[in-house]
């Protein structure tokens, strides 16, 4: 066992990389031998220290900032202020403007030290706000120092280009809350889903254009219910994410739907998930009529705002839903 910050680990088997053969052959002198004993406690101990990095990931270091004045605690709305200053200045209706992020991101480093120093409140609805703008706010500072400096890149940039070979973007950096790290992975799938609320998948943003689109506000104890709700009628509500085929006969729908299906179990299903949050019109009746659900193959450019992009208002055009679709978180 390995203790990773709050966690306990196991490295299995298959994640350590063979080691180096190092067994000496027959009839070499005793003192080549000894060596390469010493070398292959060597190279055990280095293989194993990869394994260990490999499963933590790189710590995402928290800005160093004298904040004097005293925070609010973490289960008032007043604690989430300097993250609500970056989403009204940089959530756009299109996306996200990560120029204007980059050029002044004083307010998120604010946000991300008063994560790092605060401590988890013990109320329900404060904790889900807190991990909810936690993985929000660290995705934002995630991608401004991972894009090109040559901004005619950022069109075509993903924050999948961020994971390697052996482990995704996700499981790929850890950010810092209440004195313990955390990758988004861990925060997402050890945290934020065993809440039982398939509406947290409306709320969390993965900087891709398919991704539910990021809040303007930040979720605040006070009104999360609220909020959330919000967020799951307007997925549900969007062309893009849910609309009924020309036939009439199929609803193409965004995949998370699909990846996730178990969490959409409390509300019967993706279908009755959906319609319990949709607006009235066509594709709302053609689901409580039984049309078949498909999925469209998932935009993992970025969400980038501005007039070089085209807003995601309408569905992606037509796709079957690929075999064994990779989850976008």
């Amino acid at each position: 066992m390995v203790r990773l910050g709050v966690t306990l680990a196991v490295i299995h088997p298959y994640d350590i990389p063979a080691p180096i053969p190092c067994k000496p052959s027959e009839g070499e002198p005793m003192h080549t031998r000894r060596s390469a004993s010493t070398a292959c406690w060597i190279c055990a101990l280095l293989t194993l220290c990869a394994a260990v990095g490999a499963l933590r990931g790189e710590d995402i270091d928290t800005p160093t900032l004298a904040i004097t004045d005293q925070a609010p605690p973490p289960d008032a709305d007043g604690f989430h202020h300097p993250l609500a200053l970056v989403l009204a200045r940089v959530v756009k209706p299109d996306g996200v403007d990560y120029a204007a992020l980059r050029a002044d991101h004083g307010d998120l480093d604010r946000y991300r030290v008063l994560l790092a120093r605060t401590w988890l409140p013990d109320d329900a609805s404060a904790r889900k706000a807190l991990w909810i703008d936690a993985y929000n706010a660290w995705t934002l500072a995630l991608v401004e120092r991972s894009l090109p400096r040559d901004q005619t890149k950022w069109r075509d940039w993903s924050i999948k280009d961020l994971g390697s070979l052996t482990k995704n973007t996700w499981k790929s950096y850890t950010f810092e809350l209440a004195h313990a790290r955390y990758t988004l992975d861990q925060v997402e799938n050890e945290i934020l889903r065993p809440m039982n609320d398939p509406r947290i998948h409306m709320a969390i943003n993965c900087a891709s254009r398919s991704c539910p689109p990021i809040a303007t506000l930040p979720y605040v104890p006070s009104a999360i219910d609220a909020q959330l709700d919000a967020a799951a009628g307007a997925f549900a509500s969007s062309d893009y994410h849910a609309r009924v085929e020309k036939n009439g006969k199929s609803v193409r729908v965004n995949p998370i739907l699909d990846w996730y299906a178990k969490d959409f179990a409390v509300a019967g299903d993706a279908r009755a998930f959906l319609i319990s949050h949709m607006e009235p019109g066509k594709t709302k009746d053609a689901l409580q009529a039984g049309a078949k659900i498909a999925f469209f193959d998932y935009d993992w450019k970025l969400n980038l705002a501005g007039p070089s992009t085209e807003a995601p208002t309408t569905a992606p055009p037509p796709a079957p839903a690929p075999d064994g679709a990779e989850k976008h978180r």
